[in-house]
């Protein structure tokens, strides 16, 4: 019986393919590290020497994962039957293959496995630091280490020091102190979390010499964010929508007849409830300044700060009292979903979308 074949084994053979390159995305338990395994064992049936063939991992547990991988599939080549799985007879296929060059080429590779260029990252720095000490300008050999919070330190330190000089990074070190009330040690602290994090941000700095393009590329983020949140919290509250915009347009009226300054007037004349548009974030605020109070609680106490007083009149009396009670029982409502809560004051924390010339500069 023919051995049944995954349905991306056409695609599988492409990435074996050693005159192109390839980048294998596929999750967990998919089969990655065979396919790789077996890329490398054609490669090694095709060099002179097995060093020839570099496989770079990131940590030294998987570089040793990697040789015992492609080892135990020399050893199983060494057999005459093949095993019964698909994917494995191929595996044997190739390692007979990578078996034959080393016996033609003398490599002796299963009592010599440590010729298998297998390297993290900072290994094959390493090495071409040895190979090359002018051009690296190191002294003597360095070393990687667990922690590297001193040096971060010793660069931001390095940074700082400019202040002293008179030229363009000195005067960008002023301008950082200053928004940072001349605070040399949260200074270092914000710039050695940067360094720790480098790989977030790095690439956006060196996007190219358009910083228009850049600062839009940053703010991009901000916005998506802003209207993930918002759907969010459109879908929870649509059963309440039309109760939210009465209460909004009545207090919004009364806030701009006294001339009392709140965001709650962004939202007059409210008739649905705002989208996830850049141009709709003060009504938002604006619902949230409503029904929240800034300890993140939603409101009990109404009074005219937030639009709810009467003139005097017994019918401006008799409304108030409906909008309170229509209030009291929104509130209710909203209170036996907790999540909505927690969604309206993750939306006011949220910061605006664009930087203004003082922050980007900074």
């Amino acid at each position: 019986m023919k051995p049944i074949e995954p349905e991306d084994q056409t695609q599988r053979r492409d990435a074996l393919d050693p005159r192109r390159s390839f980048a294998v995305r596929a999750p967990a338990g998919s089969g990655k590290t065979e396919l790789l395994t077996q890329r490398v064992l054609k490669l090694l049936a095709l060099v002179d020497s097995p060093e020839e063939v570099l496989c770079i991992t990131f940590t030294r547990k998987a570089a040793a994962e990697m040789q015992q991988r492609i080892i135990s599939a020399l050893q199983q080549g060494k057999q005459s039957t093949p095993p019964s799985e698909a994917y494995r007879q191929f595996t044997w296929q190739l390692a007979r293959s990578a078996l034959n060059q080393s016996e033609s080429k003398n490599w002796q590779l299963l009592d010599h496995p440590n010729r298998l260029n297998i390297k993290t990252i900072d290994g094959l720095s390493a090495q071409l630091t040895k190979q090359l000490p002018l051009l690296s300008q190191f002294g003597s050999q360095p070393k990687v280490v667990d922690d590297p919070t001193p040096y971060y330190q010793q660069a931001s330190d390095a940074l700082l020091a400019e202040l002293e000089n008179d030229n363009a990074t000195g005067k960008e070190v002023a301008i950082l102190l200053r928004q940072l009330d001349n605070d040399i040690s949260k200074a270092t602290e914000l710039l050695c979390q940067l360094l720790s994090k480098r790989d977030q941000w790095l690439a956006h700095i060196y996007h190219g010499q358009n910083i228009y393009s850049t600062k839009l590329e940053i703010e991009e983020p901000l916005l998506e964010l802003w209207q993930e949140h918002v759907n969010n919290v459109r879908a929870d509250l649509k059963n309440q929508e039309t109760e939210i915009c009465h209460l909004l347009n009545y207090a919004a009226k009364n806030l701009i007849e006294q001339n009392i300054q709140s965001p709650i007037t962004a939202a007059a004349n409210i008739q649905t409830l705002p989208t996830d548009a850049e141009q709709d974030r003060e009504i938002w605020l604006a619902i949230i300044e409503l029904l929240i109070k800034k300890d993140g609680d939603y409101r009990k106490q109404l009074n005219k700060n937030v639009g709810f007083k009467h003139d005097g009149s017994q019918s401006s009396k008799a409304i108030l009292a409906e909008k309170k009670a229509a209030f009291a029982a929104l509130t209710e409502q909203l209170n036996s979903q907790a999540h909505i809560l927690l969604q309206l004051n993750s939306l006011r924390a949220l910061p605006p979308f664009h930087y203004n010339d003082e922050q980007w500069q900074f």
